[in-house]
């Protein structure tokens, strides 16, 4: 009998010890949630048209409403291409990402922009996130890149995938 009590005493341990270990190592803070996530951009090192994986799941990183849009918004209706049919954080079809940095901006205990910038291809490039504190958790609410003279409003994910344009 004590050794089937030891034995489940040893188990729980090791489970709490690993749920612990898991804990410990998730990004806490909004900026190094996104200095995790461009890890595997940033290990690129040649010219890829391959999409890198994340070393946060979208999932974790985005509230569930944008989570659930940009799940839709890669869906390919009809055999037609989907409506995201770019890298929306390297902003490109192809991905070979330099000169990456962090910043951010804390606007209220419960909201924060993180600003990611780089080079794509020596392209200059800016991407901002916009944060929440949701449940004790920071998430993405929103991707949004600055106006430019191709588009002088800027870009919001969320504005693109709720009002997507007409094809």
């Amino acid at each position: 009998m004590h050794r089937r009590a030891l034995l489940i005493s040893l188990l729980v341990l090791s489970a709490t010890a690993a749920q612990t270990s898991q804990a410990l190592a998730a990004p806490k803070t909004p900026e190094a949630m996104i200095r995790a996530f461009y890890a595997s951009y940033l290990s690129i090192k040649n010219e890829t048209m391959d999409f890198p994986k994340p070393e946060i799941d979208l999932k974790d990183l985005f509230t569930p409403d944008l989570y659930k849009l940009y799940q839709k918004g890669e869906e390919e209706p009809d055999g037609d291409l989907p409506l995201l049919d770019w890298d929306v954080f390297a902003n490109g079809q192809d991905v070979l990402m330099t000169e990456f940095s962090v910043s951010t901006e804390v606007t209220d205990a419960t909201h924060q922009i993180v600003t990611a910038r780089f080079k794509n291809f020596d392209t200059p490039m800016t991407v901002y996130y916009d944060f929440v504190l949701t449940k004790g958790k920071w998430r993405v609410t929103d991707v949004r890149y600055p106006g430019d003279e191709d588009s002088p409003e800027g870009f919001s994910l969320r504005g693109y995938l709720t009002h997507p344009p007409k094809r």
